[in-house]
Parts: structure tokens; sequence; C-alpha cells
């Protein structure tokens, strides 16, 4: 299977246009929090989150409470305002088609957030395809970036756990490759390399 071919048609089809639309993020946790300092750098393109919203918004916040400096809706308001699109953020796929049909009994489209960056960004995602030199680590992004787009959990043939960098193949035993680690979260990834 070409899964950089299946993740482009995939972006390609049914795009999202942002503009003139009120964007609602669904989930007011960490990943919410996380994805706010990137969604930031996007502002300049037309997306500007309006409200937050979620399961466990109650009437008596509204207007008192804010998250990200946005004003909180309760879910079944959205539907009120000019043109919305719920966009889903939430690490947990499970969760997704959940958040979908409420939206949908609301009369709400949803997307996962991933998706509608990810078709924002299709022609990035098509450079990034061509900076790999070897199919495995394309059908892994494709694979993996894909995934995300879906809603849907990674394959665990390629990816281990819950970290996207627990790829099997980076703890091979091949002692004499390079392996560079350019994150740290606390080398917990590097230490578990080099105990292997």
């Amino acid at each position: 299977m070409d899964w950089s071919k299946k993740l482009i048609d995939y972006l390609n089809n049914n795009t999202v246009d942002v503009h003139d639309r009120t964007l609602v993020v669904w989930g007011t946790g960490n990943t919410s929090l996380l994805y706010y300092e990137g969604l930031k750098r996007l502002e300049n393109e037309g997306f500007i989150i309006s409200y937050y919203t979620g399961k466990n918004i109650s009437a008596s916040e509204i207007g008192r409470k804010t998250f990200n400096g946005k004003p909180l809706i309760c879910p079944e308001d959205v539907k009120n305002l000019k043109n919305p699109l719920v966009l889903i953020a939430t690490p947990n796929f499970r969760y997704v088609n959940e958040i979908k049909n409420e939206c949908k009994d609301f009369g709400l489209e949803a997307r996962h957030i991933d998706e509608v960056v990810f078709k924002l960004h299709v022609k990035e995602i098509e450079e990034c395809l061509k900076l790999f030199s070897d199919d495995k680590s394309r059908e892994i992004y494709s694979e993996v970036a894909l995934a995300r787009a879906e809603g849907k959990n990674q394959n665990p043939n390629i990816v281990i756990g819950r970290s996207l960098f627990n790829i099997p193949e980076f703890f091979a035993a091949e002692r004499d490759g390079r392996f560079v680690d350019c994150g740290a979260f606390v080398g917990d990834s590097i230490e578990r390399y080099i105990m292997d």
C-alpha cells in the first residue's frame, strides 16, 4: 500500500475552509493548551479560535470563565453561532467518534483538529514526504499522520504505546548506527535505546 498517496488523497478530499467560520475547540484540557500555542501561529491564515466547549461545560461557567483567553460556550449553544466548525482536541481517539456523534445530534460539523490543520497545510506535508530518503520512513510518517487526521489509533506495529517516538526500528540492536534524540522530555527514550 502506498501510504503517502493514501495520506495526500485523504487530505485533498473534502477540504476545509476556516475563513468565515466560527471555530470552537471541543476540549479544555492539557491537549487544548498545547494546541493553542501552535494555533496562535496560524491566526494570520484565518485560524482564529472563538470559543471553547466540552461535555463538562456548565451554564454557570458561561460569562464567568475563559480558557486560553477565549470564552466558554455550552455544546448545545454552538449551533446558534454563525457558521460554526467544532475542532476536536483530544489525543484519546476513542472519544473522537463519541464527540462527533454528539455534535451531529446538535446539527454541527465536527472534525479532529489535526485533520483541519493537515488539510490546510497539505502542500507542506507533501514537501516533508519528499525529504525522506527511504520508503519505510515515508510509510511511518504517512500512516501516523493519516491516523491523526482520521482521529484513529495508529497501527500498533508502527507505534508502540502512546508515544509517537516509540517506533520499533529505533530500538533495534544496531550498535554501529547513529541515533539523534532531538527532544528531551526526561531522557527516557535515549536511556531505553542505550539499555537495549
